[in-house]
């Protein structure tokens, strides 16, 4: 059997007939033929995707005298082909749902971000309403003691001119 470095020493020659083989990608295989000295000349078919695609299913198989291809084997290829699309659509909607989740908490976190900031704004006003409401009590509480002075000065005279008077 040809290892997959092997099949890159060989010639590529697209069958075109309708009863082409399908790699497991799921698209037509290449006729190659083999360069290397233990199999030189042999005819196997490869994955279509080989050359200038970065992920190719490394499909190989020998080209027999009677090019007919069983339909059990196509049926087995295209499944194997159609599985291999369904994991990767999965992987998509997988990426796509983790997306779609990222981008919702993004708008949760502006939200929060946005009520953080709405919420500091009142601490701030509360916090200057209650200076405010200090402010006056001080105020008033200086007053009160002036007041009282003066109350206590106009008894304590009013005693002294009763006591000497």
């Amino acid at each position: 059997m040809v290892k997959s470095a092997d099949l890159e020493s060989s010639n590529v020659t697209l069958s075109c007939n309708k009863k082409s083989r399908m790699c497991y990608c799921g698209v037509p295989c290449n006729i190659k033929t083999a360069t290397i000295v233990k199999n030189y000349g042999c005819k196997f078919y490869g994955c279509g995707n080989y050359y200038g695609y970065n992920k190719h299913c490394q499909f190989f198989m020998w080209s027999n005298s009677d090019d007919e291809v069983d339909d059990d084997e196509q049926l087995c290829i295209l499944v194997a082909s159609q599985k291999s699309e369904i994991d990767l659509l999965k992987d998509m909607i997988h990426k796509m749902n983790k997306d779609d989740e990222i981008e919702h908490l993004k708008v949760v976190v502006d939200k929060l971000n946005n009520e953080v900031k709405f919420l500091n704004s009142k601490i701030e006003e509360t916090k200057e309403d209650l200076m405010d409401v200090v402010n006056s009590i001080d105020s008033h509480v200086r007053q009160y003691k002036k007041f009282k002075f003066i109350i206590m000065s106009l008894i304590v005279l009013v005693v002294v001119k009763l006591l000497y008077f």
